[in-house]
């Protein structure tokens, strides 16, 4: 539960009323669910390889995203005793639901992603991103094949006012 920051169990328990024990098992779930252990060490296996604002910025993401999980699954599965059986139950959910991500964003939400992805790349690296971005975000400009013309790539796009990413 580090992960979540140094008062992540405190404000759970101030504003939901969760015990420790609840909180953790909610943790465990949204990890396992999320694989945010693959994830945290493919984030740390690129120290000292991009900047670290930019690492930074993902480990805020990861712990918005472990911070409403957490929440939404204390208020709604309180009673959390089986930790594999609700792993199993939303795994496959939230698989599907990564893989089709970017056909199922559209519109300024889809623009927002894909400003968000853009601002985590290095200037002068490769604009590429890994599988799991492409599979995410399979229509953002970052990872078209076509080029793109110089006056777009310095453009930045404007924000949705219902958009929290950034």
């Amino acid at each position: 539960m580090n992960r979540g920051g140094i008062t992540f169990e405190f404000r759970l328990h101030e504003e939901t009323q969760a015990t420790p024990a609840q909180t953790a098992r909610a943790y465990v779930v949204a990890r396992e669910v999320f694989g945010m252990r693959d994830f945290v060490e493919q984030v740390e296996a690129l120290d000292n390889q991009v900047p670290t604002s930019a690492q930074s910025a993902v480990y805020l993401e990861f712990r918005r995203l472990v911070d409403r999980a957490v929440r939404w699954l204390v208020q709604s599965r309180p009673a959390i005793v089986d930790i594999a059986a609700e792993i199993e139950r939303y795994r496959p959910v939230v698989q599907r639901l990564r893989d089709g991500l970017g056909d199922l964003v559209t519109g300024a939400e889809r623009d927002a992603l894909q400003a968000r992805v853009a601002s985590l790349v290095e200037p002068g690296r490769a604009r590429r991103p890994g599988p799991a971005h492409r599979r995410a975000c399979s229509r953002c400009s970052c990872c078209s094949t076509s080029p793109r013309s110089p006056s777009r790539r310095r453009r930045r796009p404007r924000r949705s006012r219902r958009c929290t990413s950034w």
